[in-house]
């Protein structure tokens, strides 16, 4: 459960819901029907902005993918978002239910970022412990 969690694995997810949003967004716009919207915001929100900011983060900071906190942000951020965004399509499109778990997936995510705020603390916090040692 120790394994890094590489920038490149968080880039290649990020591209991937890029490529989800754009063909949504792309096929909204052919048929005209624009009800999916909020679910293409968050592809691109979510997915593909938040997935890359966090990748770069980590290419920057590699300690932010490394330890049982980084496996554990990074297997909740990337379960809870897609059940999210499929409840978000189906609480849209009447599915009795859905909002429920649209809710309860979108707490996961919710609690990831906060271990990803915790992991940047620490990191920022190491880093600069880090920087005084070398000054002495």
């Amino acid at each position: 459960m120790n394994r890094p969690i590489g920038s490149h694995l968080w880039l290649q997810i990020a591209v991937a819901y890029f490529v989800l949003a754009a063909g949504l967004g792309l096929a909204m716009g052919a048929s005209g029907n624009f009800i999916l919207m909020p679910v293409h915001v968050q592809l691109d929100l979510l997915g593909w902005i938040a997935m890359s900011l966090i990748g770069l983060a980590t290419a920057r900071f590699p300690q932010l993918g490394r330890g049982t906190l980084a496996v554990i942000q990074f297997w909740l951020y990337n379960l809870g978002l897609p059940i999210f965004l499929f409840a978000l399509a189906a609480s849209i499109n009447g599915h009795v239910g859905a909002e429920s778990i649209a809710t309860g997936a979108s707490a996961v995510v919710a609690v990831s970022l906060g271990l990803l705020a915790c992991q940047v603390g620490i990191c920022l916090r190491q880093s600069r412990a880090t920087a005084i040692d070398r000054q002495r």
